[in-house]
């Protein structure tokens, strides 16, 4: 059953066994497993419910529905922003569905290096496997590669650089294009059309439009959720009170560790939104002769992992990923201005992005303002930040050897590079906060798991160091970034951390 917050009204207080928050990648698959095994679930989400219509494929109507601050959530400093999803399924839904399992090489690393050994391989694997059947994980077939992944596997084959089609999370795609603005065709396998279903037809109760505020707590057991009911322009309409033994938290890297700070819980350890590490990303675009249509198609579909050897080295290296958007979020990004611009905008057709995925090692911090907002702090430490303007020269090299005219790096009103040569410029760029345009989809670590409270925020199975029957469940418990897309390792956790429930409940 789906409830819409919006159409409730005063302090409703429901009981429940267990009591999810957030209902993509993390929390999905818990209320999935738990329901199943005749739990009485509640999960709760900020965001609205969307159905195909609501599914316009119009920017502007999109960010609102889609994301957290209308796509615009940024870090302090503004140098970053910050995509992360804020409806029913969570992240899933506007996501690539670029599917990768744990690279076994950062298993390893969690396991043995970081000495939780209970995250090794063998244990995660059979819940990796569950995950990618429930999604139809799957090859990208040739006949659904566009022009845009040819050209860019063209130009690796030309600079010898290793790459490769990738798996995806799609049945019977259309290739619209349009991703990154929700799938208005139903065919992208996102949480909440695997998962939550799954969930709900087992008896699960979604509550969405509801914003929770705090987590309950009597001494060191929790005692369920209070959130904030919001009708469509987000007032409140009114207050939800879940009453439940077992809480789970997967609002995801950003919402998790700002409820537990509000809750007033961890505390003590001084781990509560530390660690936090992004994929930090940029994109350049390159101009072409010829047709390229990147806006038809799904992106990626061919990936170069040329730069990442996490067997030597766990904690660097990047990927260079094919990706395009909609012409209004293509446009800040290309130089000129007035007719210039309009000029270089009427070639839109004729442009390919290259975007560097960078398996960066910095850590950042989520606290919470005065105001109860969070507050989202990263700076790139200089290991990294070499490393990603070497990845902006590999990408620019790239776009030239696949046959680009002109190259342009995501900075508003800045240079076009009409030869390889001058992509040596970008290492006397200095700092790259607010010169470049840096993104992250995917920001992990900030309730990372660990053994003891001193470092960590939970235990191996997301269970907190400080509140009995209170867990985390999204990419916040990440030791450390996993280096390639989260949401099948996310849910891949989830799964676990929903058996560990289970057997404590028995």
């Amino acid at each position: 059953m789906i409830v819409e917050g919006r159409t409730l009204s005063g302090a409703v207080t429901w009981d429940a066994d267990v009591a999810i928050v957030g209902s993509g990648a993390g929390g999905a698959p818990v209320a999935h497993a738990l329901a199943r095994a005749g739990k009485n679930v509640v999960v709760l989400e900020a965001g609205p419910q969307l159905t195909d219509a609501d599914m316009t494929q119009r920017v502007p109507d999109m960010l609102a529905r889609l994301y957290w601050d209308r796509g615009a959530r940024v870090t302090k400093d503004g140098a970053y922003t910050v995509s992360q999803g804020r409806c029913v399924g969570g992240s899933t839904v506007h996501y690539t569905a670029w599917a990768m399992r744990p690279p076994r090489a950062i298993l390893d690393h969690w396991a043995f290096h970081l000495r939780i050994a209970e995250l090794d391989a063998a244990s995660i694997d059979p819940h990796v496997e569950e995950v990618e059947r429930m999604l139809s994980t799957r090859p990208v077939a040739p006949h659904e590669v566009n022009e845009h992944n040819h050209l860019v596997a063209r130009g690796a084959d030309k600079l010898g650089l290793r790459g490769g089609f990738v798996h995806h999370n799609r049945v019977d795609c259309l290739g619209c294009g349009y991703c990154l603005l929700g799938c208005a065709y139903d065919r992208k396998q996102t949480m909440a059309n695997t998962f939550l279903p799954s969930a709900l037809a087992a008896g699960a109760r979604l509550v969405s439009d509801a914003h929770v505020e705090r987590v309950l707590t009597r001494g060191a057991q929790v005692e369920g959720l209070r959130a904030r009911l919001l009708d469509g322009s987000g007032a409140a309409v009114g207050t939800l009170t879940v009453k439940a033994p077992i809480v789970v938290l997967a609002a995801g890297t950003i919402h998790s560790p700002a409820l537990l700070i509000k809750s007033g819980i961890g505390d003590a350890s001084g781990q509560v939104g530390r660690n936090l590490v992004f994929h930090t990303t940029t994109t350049l675009f390159g101009l072409f002769d010829e047709e390229v249509a990147a806006h038809r198609g799904f992106a990626p579909s061919f990936v170069v992992d040329h730069f990442v050897d996490l067997d030597r080295h766990p904690d660097r290296g990047y990927f260079l990923v094919p990706a395009f958007a909609a012409p209004a979020a293509v446009a800040p990004f290309i130089p000129g201005f007035g007719a210039k611009h309009a000029a270089a905008m009427r070639a839109y057709t004729r442009l390919a992005g290259l975007s560097v995925m960078l398996h960066d090692s910095s850590r950042g911090r989520v606290t919470v303002s005065a105001r109860g907002a969070p507050v989202i702090e990263y700076t790139l430490a200089a290991i990294d930040r070499g490393q990603l303007v070497e990845g902006m020269i590999a990408a620019g090299r790239l776009l030239f050897a696949a046959g680009a005219k002109e190259v342009y790096p995501s900075s508003p009103g800045g240079v076009a590079f009409t030869s390889p040569d001058q992509l040596e410029s970008l290492t006397s760029i200095g700092r790259l906060e607010n010169r470049v345009a840096l993104n992250t989809p995917h920001p992990q670590g900030t309730c990372r798991m660990g053994e003891t409270r001193q470092d960590s925020v939970v235990d191996p199975w997301g269970r907190t160091h400080d509140v009995a029957g209170l867990y985390v469940s999204d990419m916040s418990v990440f030791p450390t970034s996993v280096a390639v897309p989260p949401s099948i390792t996310t849910a891949a956790l989830a799964l676990r951390t929903a058996k560990h429930i289970l057997a404590a409940t028995a």
